[in-house]
């Protein structure tokens, strides 16, 4: 099934290159794979066509968020907040952009154990906790929230 809807999108692309939606499409596809399957090469792929999606229409928030993502599961935190505050100047009071953010900022800390503690307990505070209650103030998804509130009690430890 994965192969007919790759083919289906590279098909989409072929006819008409200049629209992003396909690339958008295709980068969703090799990201479920990869998601299902842990294939790394289909992660490369899925981060390749959303490249392509935000070169054609750098506009779409949502398409810095599934990048940013992506580079989140490659392991790379620096780029995947890069590319969130990219998606933040866009859209600044969407819950999920807060949260994910906010979710990146804490990996990054959790991954890096040369920071302080004192430094760790600042970023907590100044960066991560701001970000999390932006995202609770305008989040009106249930399941959301509740994600929301379990990172902000544990960074407010």
């Amino acid at each position: 099934e994965w192969q007919k809807a790759i083919d289906c999108m590279n098909k989409a692309i072929e006819l008409d290159p200049g629209q992003e939606d396909s690339y958008w499409e295709l980068g969703t596809v090799y990201g479920h794979i990869y998601n299902f399957q842990g294939d790394k090469m289909t992660l490369d792929l899925s981060v390749q066509n959303f490249e392509k999606a935000i070169e054609l229409n750098p506009y779409i928030h949502e398409l810095y968020g599934n990048l940013a993502l992506n580079y989140f599961f490659k392991g790379d935190f620096d780029k995947a907040i890069e590319i969130m505050k990219k998606e933040k100047t866009l859209c600044p009071y969407d819950p999920n952009v807060n949260f994910f953010m906010a979710m990146f900022l804490k990996k990054k800390l959790d991954y890096n154990i040369s920071i302080l503690p004192e430094e760790r307990s600042r970023i907590y505070s100044k960066e991560i906790a701001p970000l999390l209650q932006l995202a609770l103030d305008f989040c009106t998804d249930d399941t959301l929230r509740k994600e929301i509130k379990f990172l902000y009690k544990f960074v407010k430890q």
